[in-house]
């Protein structure tokens, strides 16, 4: 998001601006600076990041071209001072006419990525200790039955009628590849890693 009397005109005007995330290691971040990078030409180093929390990572350091906001301050209230140019927000998106998408089609530049990758970018991914996945499986199975018969009744249709949810690791690779690449690009990673390092020491068999 931007003021509505920003002179942004576009995603590949934020070039040398300050852009306002809760972390720079939150995924819509990762998301959206690789989209920069692939359709404006602006590779994460181009845009100043202004961070307002550390990594959910502990050894996890922000990349020269990051900056921490003063203590005390938030994210929309710098952006509507005009001491962010832009700030990127999770699903909860205010309603303000003071504000508006930098992307000026926000639901055209998602198709677009889509039919770029195949995939919608990924979020969030569950994961179990190899430990308690080696000694009850069982449980994996119950634990991707709760969570489609979950999504089922959000959607209120009956989980006995819509097929299993696709598994292995050919469905996520596509992801967690773009993912792993983005993270390097983007100084997230210091070396580059690929879907088989990601997964090393999972068994075949519980692979996800």
């Amino acid at each position: 998001l931007c003021r509505a009397d920003s002179e942004l005109r576009g995603p590949a005007d934020l070039a040398g601006r300050r852009v306002g995330v809760r972390a720079y290691s939150q995924t819509t971040g990762l998301w959206l600076r690789g989209i920069l990078a692939e359709t404006c030409g602006l590779p994460a180093e181009a845009v100043r990041w202004v961070t307002f929390e550390d990594a959910h990572v502990a050894e996890a350091q922000d990349p020269p071209w990051a900056e921490r906001a003063p203590p005390g301050n938030e994210l929309l209230p710098m952006l509507r001072a005009g001491e962010l140019d832009a700030v990127i927000l999770g699903n909860d998106l205010p309603d303000d006419p003071g504000l508006r998408t930098v992307f000026p089609e926000p639901a055209a530049a998602g198709a677009a990525f889509l039919r770029r990758h195949g995939f919608v970018p990924v979020n969030h991914l569950v994961a179990v200790r190899r430990e308690l996945a080696l000694a009850r499986p069982e449980l994996l199975t119950e634990l991707l039955r709760l969570f489609r018969a979950a999504k089922d009744a959000a959607a209120g249709i009956a989980a006995a009628t819509v097929d299993p949810l696709p598994l292995g690791r050919a469905a996520l690779r596509p992801a967690v590849e773009l993912a792993a690449r983005y993270c390097h690009e983007q100084g997230l990673l210091q070396h580059p890693l690929d879907a088989d390092a990601l997964w090393e020491g999972l068994p075949e068999d519980l692979a996800p």
